[in-house]
């Protein structure tokens, strides 16, 4: 009995009345209606003898082995439907929690969603305002230099006619108009170049706004210190408009570098550079003719004053003329 209790692991039958006695009787008659004892009743053999004194008829459960073996495995079916019912409720339970854990997991996930999700929009934001705010200035920058650049394009070529007129027209203007008419015509030219000179001085000294960014100050550190800082300033700087001396400088130096050092050829020439060495130009060919005439006009008087009696009228030059 104890070899096949200790295979199945089922626990000693115990007196009813006695918790510490194993039981070696069953109760199968009672002597009256509501006995102390009821039928299946387990007993030790101390209770057993009182019982059977009193009128009760009991069984030896060890001499009936099939009987208590149906009795185990009985008890040993209930013990399984017990420990069914324990695990359905142990599913059930770890069902619910662990859909519990889901839904506050996805609820926590949410919260850094959206907590990141509010912080990029903001940064998103903060960067188009930025941006946007850097182009406008960059913009109306832009705009003044395209303007500049146009008045100085403009200003090049009013002075590229004025020279052409001039070069053209160079014998009417020195023979032919009048001192009036000359007067204002050099005087409008005179005017207007010193005008584009002025203009141009005033380049020199014009400023343009742009922003310069600055890190913000902040004693604020942002996700374990991976930013020091998480906001960033745009103050209002200002620069020459034209290249400075410096600037000019430091661009001569980088040009001169090893690794930038090139023969360049400039574009932007004045009229006379632009023509070959080898043709001088009109302008300068009249006015050798006028300094020639004059040279000659200046040694006539000269040898006038002093009566040089071998100066012949004939054969002299006495007034200046232009010959092509």
């Amino acid at each position: 009995m104890n070899k096949e209790n200790e295979v199945f692991n089922l626990a000693e039958p115990i007196c009813k009345a006695h918790q510490n006695k194993k039981a070696k009787y069953k109760i199968v008659g009672v002597p009256f209606v509501k006995p102390k004892f009821n039928l299946t009743d387990l007993v030790c053999s101390k209770c057993a003898i009182a019982l059977v004194s009193q009128g009760y008829k009991v069984d030896d459960i060890e001499s009936d082995q099939t009987q208590v073996r149906q009795e185990q495995i009985q008890q040993f079916l209930e013990t399984i439907s017990q420990t069914f019912l324990t695990i359905d409720q142990s599913e059930q339970s770890l069902l619910e929690k662990k859909e519990d854990l889901v839904r506050f997991c996805e609820k926590q996930k949410d919260k850094v969603r959206e907590h990141y999700h509010i912080m990029t929009t903001t940064l998103d934001h903060k960067l188009k305002e930025q941006i946007d705010y850097l182009n406008e200035l960059q913009g109306k920058a832009l705009t003044m230099f395209e303007q500049k650049q146009q008045e100085i394009k403009e200003s090049h070529n009013e002075l590229l006619q004025m020279y052409s007129d001039i070069e053209v027209n160079l014998d009417n203007i020195i023979l032919q108009i009048e001192l009036l008419p000359y007067k204002q015509i050099m005087g409008q030219y005179n005017k207007r170049v010193q005008d584009i000179q002025q203009c141009l001085g005033k380049m020199e000294t014009q400023n343009v706004y742009l922003g310069r960014v600055y890190k913000k100050a902040t004693d604020q550190k942002i996700l374990g210190g991976l930013f020091e800082d998480s906001e960033l300033e745009i103050k209002i700087v200002q620069t020459s408009l034209l290249k400075t001396e410096q600037q000019q400088g430091q661009s001569v130096s980088r040009l001169m570098s090893p690794q930038s050092t090139q023969v360049t050829t400039p574009t932007n020439q004045t009229p006379d550079k632009q023509r070959s060495n080898s043709q001088p130009s009109k302008f300068l060919e009249i006015l050798n003719k006028v300094n020639e005439n004059q040279l000659k006009t200046n040694n006539f008087y000269t040898q006038l004053l002093r009566r040089d009696s071998s100066f012949d009228l004939s054969e002299k030059y006495c007034s200046p003329s232009f010959k092509k």
